[in-house]
């Protein structure tokens, strides 16, 4: 099959950015039995070793500027999105550049596939000519409405969760008529399939799982259970939230009764919007590049998230290396866990100290969680599994067009 791939982000190589893994392997696995061009905003100057590895897996890579959502263009922005009935974000991903190189491209070449990577892309499915006969996919990451709903829920300043309850109402509005213009729309769980099929009515919805590199991710061999472990963007908002109640809530419980446990935040920031400070039991790493040595002797991958939308890739990741996870309920939604089998869950800061404090003393349990957390994800969110389903539900869709 010819494929055209249309993204907002270019996948990093690092996979620090849960939304920019599932780009990258879907590229992948779909290269090795398909033509795959590659085609995407560039709102930074992505190094040329990143383009030449992406490349073994693209005939083609199509970059396109995109400007940086600065205050400045996102108070103008809102203010024009009172009278536009389409969301804010999918207002501000509208780019004539795009849509005329895009135009090009289509004309240039005729495609089996085109996949429209994140809901913020779905409205140029409108100005594609419908005289070409190729299968649209829309894949939903998250259900969009859903995060920005738990956002404002969040959100102390009146006029902040004004905003966010207002632009969640319209993403929600989106959502339940854009499904309608493709002839599949994919999630990353079955949780958020049953969700927009529920609100839209829609039945063309599946789930595509994310996965795991299982080659890349390879346990290391460690007994020392030195400390707990974070890992994620360091400028998602979401991320920023948990780390704040993590270092705030959870941490000045958890030296009252286990002093000796340490923390290590791991990820990386490219607008640095918040300081994290180095104590005597916290440790900040930024701008990391490969996260997988700060694996080696950690304890557990600790989730205290309380806004989320879509599924961790990193739960995945920890679990493949065999560390177990501790996690919020809605850290580890569309995940297929059992708690206290290969995951422990926890919903305040008392129950996380608790699970901590537990999961050291108990040599047993952090075995039984590393047997068990594998031996799931290794059978279940395997990436070349599971885009080699995708890829034959792809090719049937393309034979009913012919």
């Amino acid at each position: 099959m010819k494929i055209l791939y249309l993204s907002g982000n270019f996948p990093k190589v690092n996979l620090l950015y849960a939304g920019r893994v599932r780009i990258f392997n879907f590229l992948k696995e779909l290269s090795k039995k398909n033509n795959v061009d590659f085609f995407c905003f560039s709102a930074e100057r992505i190094p040329n070793n990143e383009i030449k590895s992406l490349a073994r897996y693209c005939n083609s890579i199509v970059l396109v500027p995109h400007p940086l959502r600065s205050l400045k263009r996102l108070f103008v922005g809102a203010f024009i999105n009172i009278f536009l009935s389409i969301p804010l974000t999918v207002q501000l991903d509208h780019n004539s550049i795009f849509l005329n190189k895009l135009q090009k491209q289509m004309n240039l070449k005729k495609y089996d596939v085109v996949i429209f990577d994140s809901f913020h892309l779905a409205n140029y499915i409108k100005y594609v000519n419908p005289a070409y006969k190729f299968v649209s996919v829309l894949d939903f990451h998250n259900v969009e409405s859903e995060f920005w709903h738990r956002l404002a829920k969040e959100t102390l300043n009146p006029f902040k969760k004004l905003i966010l309850y207002w632009q969640a109402g319209k993403i929600r509005e989106f959502e339940n008529k854009v499904v309608f213009n493709f002839d599949l729309c994919t999630t990353v769980s079955e949780r958020d399939k049953n969700i927009l099929r529920a609100s839209s009515g829609c039945k063309s919805i599946i789930s595509i799982r994310n996965g795991v590199d299982i080659k890349k991710y390879k346990p290391y061999i460690s007994t020392k259970k030195q400390y707990i472990l974070y890992v994620g963007n360091l400028d998602y908002i979401a991320n920023i939230m948990a780390i704040k109640y993590l270092i705030c809530s959870i941490m000045p419980k958890l030296n009252k009764v286990c002093p000796n446990i340490k923390l290590k935040i791991v990820g990386h920031s490219e607008k640095t919007k918040l300081k994290f400070e180095n104590t005597r039991t916290i440790k900040v790493y930024q701008n990391v590049g490969d996260i997988r040595p700060y694996y080696k002797n950690a304890l557990a991958l600790i989730i205290p998230v309380k806004v989320a939308g879509g599924t961790r890739i990193k739960i995945r990741e920890a679990m493949a290396m065999k560390v177990p996870v501790i996690s919020s309920s809605i850290g580890a939604e569309g995940f297929n866990y059992v708690d206290g089998k290969n995951i422990l869950i926890a919903d305040s800061a008392e129950k996380f100290v608790a699970q901590i404090c537990k999961l050291k003393k108990s040599d047993l349990l952090f075995r039984n969680l590393q047997k068990n957390a594998y031996s799931l994800v290794a059978k279940e969110y395997n990436w070349e599994k599971i885009v080699e389903d995708f890829n034959k539900i792809l090719q049937a869709l393309v034979d009913e067009k012919i």
